[in-house]
Parts: C-alpha cells; sequence; structure tokens
C-alpha cells in the first residue's frame, strides 16, 4: 500500500505540470490556434491512436507533434464545453447556464484533476474484487510452477510488460472517446467567423440545428459523438449490454453516454480501470523489491552477475514506461469526465466564484492606490501632465489586451460604451469614502485634469494611460499586501468593531456591482471564517488580498 500511496503522490505533483501546461493553453492568442488548424490541415493527423498511444509511450512527452496534438484537443475541449450542446438532437446550446467564454477552463480541469486522484486512494469495493479474482488466478499460476520461486520471478517480471499492454489499450480507449468529443472544424469555423466579424463570441450562427447542420449554419459542424446512432447502440448484444443490467440495472444511455463501455456509469468503469492500473503498478514493484530480486539474486549470486542486472533492468523497464506515461492517461481520464454531461456544476460554479473574487480584488486595490493619490495629487498632476502632453503614455493597442487593466476599466464603463462618466466614477469611489467632503475635492482636481475634452467624459484612451503610468508609480507598487489589507479592512469595517460582518461585507461589495450574489458571498465568507464566527477579522482579510490578488 505504500508503493500506492508513492504512486499517487507522483501524479500529484505531474498534476502540478499539468495544470502549468493547460495554462500556457488557455492563455493561447488567435494568432496561434490558426498555425495549430493549418499544422492539423497541412500534416494531416490522421495516425491512428493506437499509433499515436505507442509514441507517447516509447517516444515520451517531448514530441513535438504530440504537443500540438494535445494543444488543440484542449482548445477543441475547452469550444465545446464553452458552446454546452444539449446531448439530444437539435443539439442546441444551454443558453441559461452556458459559461462565458472568458471561463478559465483550465482552472475548472484542474480542479477536476484534483477531484480526481483523491478519489484515486479509496479504492472502491468493486476493485477489491476484481484484485481478489485476479490473487486467486495467480495462485493457481504459482501451484502451476509447483512452486518454484525462480520460475515465479521470471513470470513477474513478463507480468509488468502485460500491464504495459493493458494501459496501452485502456488509454487508446480513452483517447478514442476523447476524439469523438472534439470538434476541430467546428473550432476552426468559429475562428474564420471571429476573424472576419470581429467577434469575440463562440458559435454565431442559427439558433437551431439538426443532426446534420450545426449551431453555426448550414455548413457548420458538430463533434461526432452527435452522429452515434443510440438505437443500434441499445439493440447491441454486447459485453456492455449484458453486464451493464448486472452491475447497474436497466440504464437509458445519451448520445454522448454510450461511448462508454458501461454507457451512462462509464466513468465508474474508467475509474476502477484508474484505480487498478495504479495499483498494479505498485503491487508490481513492491514485489520486486521485496521478494522476486531477492530470489534471483540468490540463486544466481555474483557468479552469474549479468543475469542479475538482465533481471534488473526487464523489470525495471516496464515501471519506468509505465511511470513516465501515467499523467497522459490522468489527463485524459480527466478531460472525458469533465465535458458535456459529465460536466460538474459545483466545480464550475467555484472557478466562477473564483474568478470574481479575483477581479473584485483588484478593484480593491485600485480603491486603495486611488486613496494613496489622492493623498499625492502634486505626484498625481505631473503624472497627468505626462498623458497630457503623451510623453509616456503607451498606445491603446499595446494595452488593451491587459486583462487586469481592462478589468478596472469595466468596473467603471459598466455599458461597455468606451467612455467612464465623470460623475458616475466620483460617485462610485466616494461611496467607500467616510471622509467624503474632503475627498470630493480632491476628485474634483484628478478628473479635471484627467478629462482633457472637457465633456464630462473620461475616455477608454485617458483612463488606461492614467492607471497604467500612475498606477504603476515607486510610491504605490512598494506597498505590501498587509498595508493594501489594512487600509482596505478599515474601508469595509464601517462601525469600526475590528471585524466584518457578512452584512458589511455584502454592503461593500454590492457598491462594486461584479455580479456576486448572495450565496456567493456566503461562500466566500465561509471560505475565509477560520474560527467560524460568522465575521472576518483583519488577519483572515489579510489572507484573501494575499490569495486572490495578482501582482
Amino acid at each position: 500500500m505504500l508503493f500506492y500511496v508513492f504512486f499517487v503522490l507522483l501524479i500529484i505533483k505531474e498534476g502540478v505540470k499539468t495544470s502549468e501546461e493547460w495554462n500556457s493553453f488557455e492563455e493561447s492568442t488567435d494568432q496561434e490556434l490558426e498555425k495549430l488548424i493549418k499544422w492539423h490541415n497541412e500534416e494531416k493527423v490522421d495516425r491512428s491512436l493506437v499509433a499515436r498511444v505507442f509514441r507517447r509511450y516509447f517516444l515520451g512527452r517531448t514530441n513535438q507533434d504530440a504537443k500540438n496534438q494535445d494543444k488543440l484537443v484542449y482548445l477543441s475541449l475547452r469550444h465545446e464545453f464553452i458552446l454546452e450542446r444539449s446531448s439530444t438532437p437539435p443539439f442546441e446550446v444551454d443558453g441559461v447556464n452556458r459559461v462565458s467564454e472568458d471561463f478559465r477552463f483550465s482552472r475548472y480541469l484542474g480542479m477536476c484533476f484534483g477531484r480526481m486522484v483523491g478519489h484515486a486512494v479509496d479504492l472502491e469495493v468493486t476493485v477489491w474484487s476484481i484484485l481478489a479474482v485476479c490473487t486467486t488466478l495467480f495462485y493457481f499460476v504459482v501451484k502451476a510452477s509447483d512452486y518454484d520461486e525462480v520460475t515465479m520471478a521470471w513470470i513477474w517480471c513478463s507480468i509488468g510488460y502485460i500491464l504495459i499492454l493493458a494501459n496501452m489499450v485502456f488509454e487508446t480507449y480513452i483517447r478514442g472517446i476523447r476524439m469523438k468529443l472534439i470538434n476541430i472544424k467546428g473550432l476552426e469555423r468559429d475562428a474564420e467567423l471571429k476573424r472576419s466579424k470581429g467577434s469575440k463570441n463562440i458559435g454565431n450562427g442559427s439558433t437551431q440545428s439538426t443532426e446534420s447542420s450545426a449551431l453555426l449554419g448550414e455548413n457548420g459542424f458538430l463533434p461526432d459523438w452527435c452522429g452515434i446512432d443510440l438505437e443500434k447502440e441499445k439493440s447491441k448484444k454486447s459485453f456492455s449490454k449484458m453486464i451493464t443490467p448486472l452491475l447497474f440495472g436497466e440504464t437509458s444511455p445519451n448520445l454522448q453516454q454510450s461511448m462508454f463501455i458501461f454507457h451512462e456509469h462509464g466513468t465508474h468503469f474508467t475509474k476502477w480501470m484508474f484505480q487498478l492500473t495504479i495499483f498494479t503498478t505498485s503491487l508490481h514493484v513492491a514485489l520486486f523489491f521485496k521478494t522476486y530480486f531477492p530470489v534471483i539474486h540468490g540463486e544466481y549470486g555474483e557468479d552469474n552477475i549479468e543475469i542479475v542486472i538482465a533481471y534488473i533492468l526487464l523489470s525495471c523497464l516496464p515501471v519506468i514506461i509505465l511511470r513516465a506515461n501515467r499523467i497522459s492517461m490522468v489527463q485524459v481520464l480527466v478531460q472525458i469526465e469533465s465535458v458535456g454531461d459529465l460536466r460538474r456544476p459545483q466545480i464550475v460554479q467555484r472557478v466562477n466564484l473564483e474568478e470574481k473574487t479575483t477581479s473584485i480584488v483588484s478593484a480593491f486595490i485600485v480603491l486603495y492606490k486611488i486613496q494613496m493619490l489622492l493623498n499625492n495629487l502634486s505626484m498625481d498632476n505631473k503624472v497627468i501632465e505626462d498623458v497630457q502632453s503623451d510623453k509616456r503614455a503607451p498606445s491603446i493597442a499595446a494595452v488593451t489586451n491587459d486583462k487586469e487593466i481592462m478589468d478596472v476599466y469595466n468596473l467603471f464603463d459598466k455599458e461597455r460604451k468606451g467612455s467612464i462618466k465623470v460623475d458616475f466614477m466620483k460617485k462610485m469611489l466616494l461611496s467607500f469614502s467616510k471622509n467624503t467632503s474632503d475627498e470630493s475635492e480632491k476628485l474634483d482636481q484628478v478628473f479635471a485634469n484627467l478629462d482633457t475634452g472637457s465633456d464630462g467624459y473620461v475616455s477608454q484612451e485617458e483612463f488606461i494611460s492614467w492607471y497604467k503610468l500612475v498606477m504603476s508609480t515607486e510610491m504605490i507598487s512598494d506597498d505590501s499586501s498587509q498595508k493594501r489589507a489594512e487600509f482596505l479592512f478599515k474601508m469595509f469595517d464601517e462601525d469600526d468593531s475590528g471585524h466584518i460582518t457578512f452584512g458589511e461585507f455584502k454592503t461593500t461589495i454590492d457598491k462594486l456591482d461584479v455580479g456576486f450574489t448572495v450565496d456567493d458571498i456566503g461562500s466566500l465568507v465561509y471560505e475565509l471564517d477560520e474560527n467560524g464566527d460568522g465575521q472576518i477579522s483583519e488577519h483572515e482579510f489579510v489572507e484573501l488580498i494575499e490569495r486572490y490578488h495578482i501582482q
């Protein structure tokens, strides 16, 4: 069992690298996507799944074609995840619960990864039953060999290669499911639509579709799972159809679920296989070191040391190969068990809450910085003069891709008009102040210089230039998270009690109008409230700022 836990810990370690890789995929630009699609079309990536799995097992993850394929598959899965098609014709998308195009799919998969690995430690009864059957079979093999330990040692060595074959077969199976979930043609069409129309929305086209026409229009494309003949699937007299009723009773799979061996309970099957592959590998290593290596060493000793070395190499090679490719199998498992009908609403909600919390903490920091600037108007006016003279102002194209700056700007430009009304911005900022009369005069001075057109509006260019230059000043950037949090804590703590109540927290957040629901606020307060008193202490508030503020 110790080796089993060790292998699980190794997977967790590799999971960190996987999350980083998914995060890098998430940052892919439209140009990178176009290059990937072009590579896919020109190279005609039609190699069989068996060949792909074989290349990955024996050429490793450094193969560039494999990396390109993984990236393209990820982007296509993300595309379908955002569309969230129904699993029944006409495959309409969910217009109400659909996530935004900015949804952090990489973070979602990362959480699903942690969930799967967490469940791997807890072996299910079915897995123990399968292991018991295998143990019984192994007993008969031992008995047939007349309890010859040397023979059993070599048989045990060969079992490692059987494990490689079993892992390759299983990974080929789950990769086949994943290939049916993706829709590269649809992704390519959406990229073309986005480029031609300049739209940021996925799936611009007809709102109705059939089994032959996708949501993108008559010339659109659907993923392969939409073309499954469900009636034909139900009528099959296969192993799956025989074993499913025995394990789960009568089931009625939809189109997407029918790709799994056990239909809608297919995720149970994949989880069993995942646990079995890890356990059998760890068992193989444990018995090799504890039992069979001493047997071989005792049998051949120093007189035939070359045989001992050969045995060690032959026994360790399968472990190395399985260890190097285990993470690849886990990646695919996470992906096929986290999309479509198997998407996990609770994790989606958690990711959205994290995103909103990050945005609101960024807004808190902006409020802090503005307050510091109001206390140092001489410095502020000097920077504004530079903005007006365009000495240091960055181009609008250079900064509109900066998510943090645009999030701050959109905090004030709620209607996305491209300009901010000075009175609205002033009113919002004053709502957080306890000394409104004094700060009102200071804000008037700031906006008088910032509003170069004197029309009562601050343009996007004016705001971004001001924010980019002023907010990066040494006076502001050197402040610690502790200092910022202490200032903001006092802003939330309206009655100066030393604690922030749920009501105070909600009142302050509502002023920013960032879409936080009562449940969202309750979840956040519950997460921060370490001592369970229903209030947020200054220490807990500092943790909030440090956890969610992106430097």
